[in-house]
C-alpha cells in the first residue's frame, strides 16, 4: 500500500495508467451521449442530468493524454514521415473507414445533398463549411489532426523556452491568449465562435498537457503546483454550477483544469480501489478509444433518424459500436505495426 501511495507523487503515473484513462474517458463520452436518447427522463433528475452532462470531460482527458504521448513520441526524434504516418495517416485512415457509410447516409438517404456534399463530409472538410448550430460529429478528428501536424513546432517552442527556463511562463501566456481570443469572439462574433469554440476552447488543456508531458517524460516528482492546479480546476467548476448564467464558454473552460483533477482521481482509484479485472478491461477498451468514439458518435445519428430513440436502443448501439471498433482498431494496429516493421527492415539492410 505504501508503495502505491508513493507512486502517486510522481508524474510518471500519467504514463503508467494511460490506456486505463483512455478507456475510462471513452466510457465517459459514451455515457454523455445518453442524453440524446433520454433527455426528457434525465431533465426530471437535475443531479443526474448535471453529472452526465459533465462526462464530455472525456474529450479534455483525451487531449491531456495526447499531449503527454506526443512529447514521448517526439523525444525519440522520429523521422517526420514515420511520425506523420503513425499519428496522422492512421487516424485519418480510421476516420475514412468509419465515416464512409455515415457520409453516404447523411447525403443520399437522410437528405439529397448530392455527391459534392458527400465528398466534403467524407473527407471531413464539411466541418469548416457547416452553418452554426449544425452538428459536427467528426470535429474531433479534424481538430486532433491539425494538432498532430503542428505539434513538431510546439515541441520546438517548448524546448526553446525550457532552455531559458521560461516554458511554464510560455504555457500560461499561450493559454491566456487563447482564453482572451475566445472571450472576444464570443462577445463580438458569436456566430463564428459557435463554429470554432468546440475546438478552440480545448487548445489550453492541450498546451498544458504538452508542458506536463515533459514532466512525465523526466519522471519529475509532483509538487504543490499540480495540486493547486487541480484545486483551482475543481473550484472553477463549482463556480460554474453556482452561477445563474451558465454560458457555454464558461462550461467549456471550466472543464479544462478539472480534467487534470478527474484524471488524477481516476489514477488514485486505479492504484488503490479498482479490481484488477476491471482495470484490465478498461485498459483493453482504451486500445480502441478513437474507433469507439467515432463509431458510436456517428451511429447514434443514424439510429435516431430511424426512430430508435429508447434507452435500450442506446445500449444496443453501444454494443454494436464496440464490435465494429474492435475490428477496425485491430486493422489499424496491424497496418501501423507492418509499416514500422518494414521501416526497421529497410534500415537494417542499409546498415
Amino acid at each position: 500500500m505504501r508503495e502505491k501511495i508513493k507512486n502517486l507523487s510522481n508524474y510518471s503515473i500519467f504514463s503508467k495508467h494511460r490506456q486505463f484513462l483512455l478507456g475510462v474517458s471513452t466510457l465517459f463520452i459514451g455515457i454523455f451521449h445518453l442524453d440524446f436518447f433520454a433527455s426528457v427522463a434525465m431533465h426530471k433528475h437535475p443531479v443526474m442530468y448535471e453529472l452526465v452532462g459533465m462526462l464530455n470531460i472525456g474529450v479534455e482527458i483525451f487531449l491531456l493524454l495526447s499531449g503527454i504521448g506526443l512529447y514521448f513520441a517526439y523525444s525519440k526524434k522520429p523521422e517526420f514521415k514515420t511520425y506523420y504516418f503513425k499519428r496522422v495517416i492512421s487516424v485519418y485512415f480510421v476516420f475514412l473507414i468509419i465515416n464512409l457509410p455515415y457520409a453516404y447516409f447523411k447525403n443520399f438517404i437522410a437528405s439529397q445533398n448530392g455527391f459534392r456534399a458527400f465528398l466534403l463530409n467524407e473527407l471531413s472538410l464539411s466541418y469548416w463549411t457547416r452553418p452554426p448550430g449544425e452538428t459536427r460529429p467528426g470535429w474531433y478528428v479534424v481538430f486532433i489532426m491539425v494538432i498532430y501536424l503542428i505539434y513538431p513546432l510546439i515541441f520546438r517552442i517548448i524546448n526553446f523556452f525550457e532552455a531559458k527556463k521560461h516554458d511554464l511562463i510560455f504555457t500560461i501566456s499561450a493559454c491566456t491568449v487563447i482564453l482572451c481570443v475566445s472571450i472576444y469572439l464570443n462577445r463580438n462574433y458569436s456566430e463564428l465562435y459557435s463554429v470554432v469554440e468546440i475546438g478552440l476552447s480545448r487548445i489550453p488543456i492541450f498546451l498544458i498537457s504538452c508542458y506536463i508531458g515533459k514532466l512525465v517524460y523526466k519522471k519529475e516528482k509532483i509538487g504543490v503546483g499540480l495540486y493547486l492546479l487541480m484545486f483551482v480546476g475543481a473550484a472553477i467548476k463549482a463556480l460554474y454550477f453556482a452561477s445563474d448564467k451558465r454560458e457555454l464558454i464558461f462550461n467549456r473552460y471550466s472543464q479544462c483544469l478539472l480534467s487534470i483533477t478527474v484524471a488524477y482521481i481516476l489514477i488514485i482509484f486505479a492504484e488503490l480501489l479498482i479490481p484488477e479485472y476491471i482495470y484490465k478491461a478498461l485498459e483493453f477498451f482504451g486500445t480502441m478509444s478513437l474507433e469507439f468514439y467515432l463509431t458510436h458518435n456517428l451511429l447514434k445519428d443514424v439510429i435516431k433518424y430511424y426512430g430508435f430513440t429508447r434507452i435500450r436502443h442506446y445500449f444496443i448501439m453501444l454494443v454494436i459500436s464496440f464490435f465494429i471498433s474492435l475490428v477496425i482498431s485491430r486493422i489499424r494496429m496491424l497496418a501501423v505495426n507492418k509499416y514500422l516493421k518494414n521501416k526497421e527492415q529497410k534500415k537494417a539492410v542499409s546498415i
